[in-house]
C-alpha cells in the first residue's frame, strides 16, 4: 500500500513540474523583481545611513567630533534610516513580478485538483508511517521496563563555570578562556568572547595585549587589525612605525578600507613623514564627501603638514 501511495505522490510532483512545458504560447517573463520593486532604493538608503552612523560613532570615539555634534548627527541619521526602512517595509510586495490571475482556467484548475489530491495522500502516508512511532505521552519509567537510578549523578563540564550560588562565574569563564589561549589552543571565538569579558570587566589595559595577540594567531582576520588599530591609536600604548604596519596588511588585503586609509595617513604624519602624509590624506579627501566629519581633521594635519615645509 505504502509503495503505490508514494507512487502517487510522485507522478502528481511530475506533472506538476513538467506543466510549464505543455503551454502552447511564449510569455513575457517581464524585467525582474529588483527593477519593479521600489523597496530596493530604500533598502539601499537604509544601508547608505547606516553607514554613515557608523562613522560618525568611530569619529566620537577618535575624538574628532564632540558629544553634542555626534548626538546631533546620530539622531538625524537614525530618524532618516528608520524612514527609509518603513519605506522598504511598505513597498516590498507592492510589485509581484507573477500575477496568478493571468494563468489559464486549465492550468489553476490542474493545481487545485492536484492539491486536492495530494493532501488526503500526505495525511495518509504520514498516519502509516507514525504507526511504528514510539508513544511519547507514556514514559517507559512508568512500568519499570527502565529503572531510574536513586543516586545518579549527572556530572556536567558546565557546573565548573558555576559559583556556589549556581550562577556563571564570569572570572571562572574568563580563566578558561585565557587558558585555552596561552596553551594556543584558543579559536577566533574564545578571542572574541575574552574581549567581550574584558570590556565588562572594565580590563581596558588587558584588551591592545589581547588584540595584538589575535592579530598574530589570525593575521588575514582584518576586524581583528582594525579592532586593534582602534585601541592603540586611542590609547598610544604602540609604537607608531607597528602600527602602520597594521595598515599596510589591512590595505593590501582591502585597498577602499576608508578608516585604514585615514590610520595611514594619520600616522605618517605622527612620524613626520609629511610628504607621504600629504599625499594619502589628499586621495581619501577627493573619496569621502565634502560634510563628512572626518574632513575637517584631515584638512588640519594637511594645513600643519604645509607649514612644517
Amino acid at each position: 500500500m505504502i509503495w503505490i501511495l508514494i507512487f502517487l505522490l510522485l507522478s502528481s510532483l511530475l506533472f506538476l513540474l513538467s506543466m510549464p512545458f505543455l503551454r502552447t504560447k511564449h510569455r513575457d517573463l517581464g524585467v525582474g523583481l529588483e527593477v519593479l520593486d521600489p523597496s530596493a532604493r530604500w533598502v539601499h538608503e537604509k544601508n547608505r545611513l547606516l553607514n554613515l552612523i557608523r562613522e560618525n560613532d568611530h569619529a566620537f570615539q577618535e575624538g574628532r567630533i564632540d558629544s553634542e555634534e555626534h548626538k546631533s548627527v546620530s539622531n538625524i541619521l537614525y530618524k532618516d534610516a528608520e524612514h527609509a526602512l518603513e519605506n522598504a517595509r511598505n513597498h516590498r510586495f507592492s510589485h509581484l513580478p507573477y500575477r496568478f490571475g493571468s494563468t489559464n482556467r486549465w492550468l489553476k484548475l490542474s493545481i487545485l485538483g492536484l492539491v486536492i489530491i495530494c493532501t488526503p495522500l500526505a495525511v495518509g502516508v504520514s498516519q502509516y508511517a507514525s504507526l511504528s512511532d514510539i508513544n511519547l505521552d507514556i514514559s517507559p519509567h512508568d512500568d519499570g521496563r527502565i529503572p531510574i537510578a536513586e543516586d545518579a549523578e549527572m556530572p556536567s563540564p558546565f557546573n565548573a563555570l558555576l559559583d556556589e550560588n549556581g550562577q556563571p562565574d564570569v572570572t571562572k569563564m574568563v580563566g578558561r578562556l585565557e587558558g585555552r589561549i596561552k596553551g594556543g589552543d584558543g579559536s577566533r571565538q574564545d578571542y572574541v568572547m575574552l574581549l567581550r569579558s574584558y570590556r565588562v570587566l572594565g580590563r581596558n589595559e588587558d584588551i591592545p595585549n589581547l588584540l595584538e595577540e589575535a592579530t598574530e594567531a589570525f593575521p588575514t582576520d582584518m576586524e581583528f587589525r582594525l579592532d586593534f588599530l582602534r585601541v592603540a591609536i586611542d590609547h598610544g600604548t604602540r609604537d607608531n612605525s607597528v602600527l602602520l604596519n597594521h595598515t599596510e596588511a589591512v590595505l593590501k588585503h582591502a585597498p577602499d578600507t576608508l578608516e585604514a586609509l585615514w590610520y595611514k595617513g594619520l600616522l605618517l604624519h605622527r612620524l613626520n613623514r609629511n610628504n607621504e602624509a600629504v599625499e594619502e590624506l589628499q586621495k581619501l579627501s577627493q573619496v569621502i564627501a565634502d560634510d563628512h566629519p572626518i574632513q575637517p581633521q584631515i584638512q588640519k594635519i594637511l594645513e600643519s603638514s604645509y607649514a612644517q615645509n
